[in-house]
């Protein structure tokens, strides 16, 4: 009987909290926010493609500056310039030109023929001028030439090296004719309209050496410059 007392003061006197402590709730751990996407990257522009093009060129002056006519065994020193009419042609290119950087270009022209029109000489004091009619001479060139390229974002400067392979048919003469290449030089400035169109003004003089022989008279017209300007159009692939 003692007992039984003793244990119902004990609960009596102990708080209800004690005597039954419930076991805590967990806490919920909050969802992890999640980290933004990165920004997708614009595309960039393919730098290395092959081009075709086409070219548009103005009037053609061929220049030899140091001539030596040989006549009946006496020399006479001299100089020798032809024009040509305006001639077009085609373009083939491999090219890597990325945007702000250096790059290159690397190709091939195909010249049209073009017809001299005039042509002036002086040689022992005296100058001749002479204006072609009927059978005219005329011209024609490939041209292997690489240039570096610095680039912008649209705008561009070519410039480098060419090497001619020319080919001279002349008019109403009975001289034999030999000609051959030299080493130019050509610059510009383009603009690159989309990814796949472009333009360029472009200065370009080729190199050749060019010799005449006739029954009588020796000709050596030596290294001379067809100079001309160029407007390039080039289309991307």
């Amino acid at each position: 009987m003692k007992s039984l007392f003793a244990t119902l003061l004990l609960f009596a006197l102990v708080p209800p909290a004690l005597a039954q402590s419930p076991t805590p709730a967990p806490t919920a751990t909050p969802a992890a926010t999640p980290a933004p996407a990165p920004a997708a990257e614009a595309p960039k522009e393919r730098a290395r493609r092959f081009v075709v093009g086409a070219y548009y060129g103005g009037t053609d002056t061929l220049t030899f500056r140091e001539v030596q006519v040989t006549s009946g065994g006496s020399t006479d020193k001299g100089e020798a310039t032809f024009e040509s009419e305006p001639n077009l042609g085609l373009i083939l290119e491999y090219r890597q030109m990325p945007q702000q950087s250096w790059g290159f270009q690397a190709g091939l022209i195909i010249e049209g023929k073009r017809d001299f029109t005039k042509a002036k000489s002086t040689s022992g004091g005296t100058t001749t001028e002479v204006t072609y009619t009927g059978t005219r001479p005329n011209y024609r060139q490939e041209v292997l030439y690489a240039n570096a390229v610095y680039k912008w974002e649209q705008f561009y400067i070519p410039f480098g090296l060419n090497y001619a392979i020319p080919h001279f048919t002349p008019g109403q003469t009975n001289s034999t004719f030999t000609i051959r290449g030299q080493v130019g030089v050509q610059f510009g400035l383009g603009f690159q309209f989309t990814e796949l169109f472009g333009m360029e003004l472009m200065a370009q003089a080729t190199g050749v050496n060019l010799r005449a022989v006739s029954s009588s008279t020796t000709v050596e017209y030596g290294d001379g410059i067809m100079g001309s300007g160029r407007l390039h159009a080039k289309f991307a692939f």
